[in-house]
């Protein structure tokens, strides 16, 4: 991954942990320096929208799209799907189905491109495209969580997992479904298992799972050595 990458990948991160301003001084810095950098400024765009500054994120989508006017970029669709989410959020549904009609769906397995459709139209008394769309929408993501279901892959390497018991995005009982597979095949593994739920917002249990995950390296990965 190029440093950019990465960069978005640590903004995304800590909007997940919930970190809605250091998501933001990432992307920002990341735009601001590479202003020509798409990925990044619907990033950005998107985190806006999470953060609910609704405007900046419009502003921003509408400042990129006008540079890169006329350009077959896949980026310019992306945009215009965020664009999509965003007039949904403000009650525009009309224009929210008129892009999502007109810009299809990324591929087979996208899913969120239908229930974003279901919801509109069901806002919109269209109780038949509604459900037909949540139908598309159910089969293809049950299509996508079979081809990467974890059972289905024999692993030979040593596997970490850090697991919150209450977590409600990755349950607890389908992380230790997956530990006792491993535990079947006698394949190494080490478990972690913390209080709270996905990820803990809290410093010290931080620092306590990165020196599981230490421990964990020094174990599984021979010579490695400190930094």
């Amino acid at each position: 991954m190029t440093d950019a990458e990465l960069q978005m990948e640590l903004g995304s991160l800590q909007l997940v942990k919930g970190d809605g301003q250091a998501a933001l001084e990432l992307l920002e810095d990341l735009v601001r320096r590479s202003p020509q950098n798409l990925q990044a400024t619907i990033y950005l765009a998107g985190a806006y929208e999470r953060v609910n500054r609704v405007a900046d994120a419009e502003a921003l989508l509408a400042t990129m799209l006008a540079q890169v006017a006329g350009a077959a970029e896949p980026m310019c669709a992306e945009a215009n799907r965020l664009q999509a989410k965003l007039a949904l959020r403000k009650g525009d549904l009309a224009a929210a189905r008129s892009m999502l009609e007109t810009l299809g769906p990324r591929d087979p397995s996208d899913f969120a491109h239908y229930f974003m459709l279901a919801e509109i139209y069901d806002k919109q008394g269209e109780t038949g495209l509604a459900m037909q769309a949540l139908c598309t929408a159910h089969a293809r993501q049950d299509e996508e969580l079979k081809a990467v279901l974890p059972g289905r892959y024999a692993v030979d390497a040593p596997v970490l997992f850090v697991i919150g018991e209450n977590d409600s995005r990755c349950p607890l009982g389908q992380a230790l479904a997956y530990v006792d597979k491993l535990a079947e095949r006698d394949a190494p593994h080490d478990v972690y298992r913390f209080a709270t739920g996905h990820g803990s917002a809290v410093i010290d249990e931080d620092v306590r799972q990165i020196a599981a995950i230490l421990a964990f390296l020094d174990r599984s990965v021979p010579g490695l050595q400190p930094v």
